[in-house]
């Protein structure tokens, strides 16, 4: 599958068979397994229809642990790879998405912060 609004950009393919796109990248630290992490986030149908965004609910951003999230596979294992600042859109399947989503989903996360230790980076 691939997103309407990147379609002429390069994805590769993540962990669970998720297709990540990086739409602008960062310059901040970088986002390994375990490294605390705040990200916005975006997640909608296929249709283009918005399920649920961080942007308009949260007065700051969500913060997770790269690449351990058992909840919501898709957003730890996402960021992986990205730098503080960068900006990337997730094609998730069922598998990777939150208990009991069973379709395929696209999400949009930012970067915002990476906690390195006691360190917190922005970008």
């Amino acid at each position: 599958f691939q997103s309407k609004r990147a379609a002429s950009t390069i994805y590769f393919e993540a962990a669970g068979g998720m297709r990540c796109c990086d739409l602008k990248l960062g310059t901040g630290k970088l986002a390994q397994k375990g490294v605390l992490v705040c990200i916005h986030f975006e997640g909608k149908r296929l249709n283009g229809k918005v399920t649920e965004s961080t942007w308009t609910v949260a007065s700051s951003p969500p913060c997770i642990e790269a690449g351990r999230t058992p909840d919501f596979p898709a957003l730890g294992e996402g960021v992986l790879g990205m730098r503080a600042g960068g900006r990337r859109e997730l094609i998730v399947p069922p598998r990777m998405n939150r208990p009991g989503v069973e379709e395929i989903m696209t999400y949009t996360i930012e970067l915002i912060t990476v906690s390195i230790g006691s360190e917190v980076a922005e970008p």
